[in-house]
């Protein structure tokens, strides 16, 4: 099963005009970042971890050598230029929770990720989604998203205390930044009509009424809470996809950079990401 992103925006009051615009032309600097990118000076290995989003799913080559998956642009554009001996690995499992990624990623600790880098690792985590998508009641029933919601942070902070246990033990630095959750309705809570594949059916379903769409609003800024606050914790950078893509969704019309199934970015989509997370590296040194 493919991931799938989540339908609607954090809150209602979240879909202010131009905020999607303004993040998009904030990452825009980011593109003079190739040469500069040296918060970790001694970067040795990029890992990407999550579902499809993570794997650069519907993305021109995805994460592959010349791939247009976020994480593959990252590599090539913006810091191989800088670290030419860097290492490029993913955990990625399309379809895949929290839970499924945590236990993707035990495994590659055991077997296909390396024991030990000469230097830096600069970690990307895209999970959440399939969390709160895959079961009706995690997106309307608000005792189930607090669970599911604890659960996910949970993983998040496993997952990073392996990889930091693995890697930070030497004294390497471990950068890392986590995705937040974005809304292909670009806060409407609908999508046109033509769009009826993949995550795109459920959004169109007629029993979605106000008051359910509204408690859906709730819930889902329960499980970006649990990625916000997990991610502070460890330190790291949220990097915030939803204000990113708002009104660049599926009621964009030439400024789409969602796929028809309501889910995945396209490849102007997976760019901006590249983008967000080059100006987090690039302008760190600077706070």
């Amino acid at each position: 099963m493919i991931a799938r992103v989540v339908l609607w925006s954090l809150l209602a009051g979240c879909a202010q005009a131009g905020s999607g615009d303004s993040a998009a032309r904030d990452a825009s600097t980011a593109d003079a970042a190739t040469g500069g990118v040296d918060d970790v000076d001694r970067l040795a290995m990029v890992l990407v971890i999550g579902d499809s989003v993570a794997a650069g799913f519907n993305a021109h080559g995805q994460n592959a050598p010349g791939g247009h998956g976020y994480a593959r642009l990252l590599f090539a554009e913006n810091l191989e230029p800088v670290h030419p001996s860097l290492m490029f690995f993913e955990v990625t499992h399309s379809g895949a929770d929290s839970s499924e990624v945590l236990a993707d990623l035990r495994v590659a600790l055991g077997g296909s990720l390396p024991k030990a880098v000469p230097g830096d690792v600069l970690i990307l985590i895209n999970v959440g989604g399939n969390d709160f998508n895959d079961h009706l009641a995690t997106i309307l029933d608000t005792s189930h998203t607090t669970a599911a919601a604890s659960t996910l942070r949970s993983n998040l902070a496993e997952m990073i205390g392996l990889l930091r246990e693995r890697y930070a033990a030497g004294g390497n630095h471990v950068e890392l930044m986590v995705d937040n959750l974005y809304d292909p309705t670009d806060g409407m809570g609908t999508v046109p009509a033509q769009f009826t594949q993949g995550f795109c059916e459920t959004i169109q379903n007629p029993l979605l009424n106000a008051s359910l769409r509204m408690t859906a609003l709730h819930n889902l800024d329960l499980m970006n809470q649990a990625i916000a606050d997990e991610t502070a914790a460890q330190g790291g950078h949220l990097i915030d996809l939803h204000a990113a893509f708002l009104g660049h969704g599926m009621n964009a019309g030439a400024d789409r950079w969602i796929d028809a199934d309501c889910a995945h970015p396209l490849d102007q989509g997976h760019d901006l990401i590249r983008r967000l997370i080059a100006l987090r590296l690039k302008t760190r040194r600077s706070r």
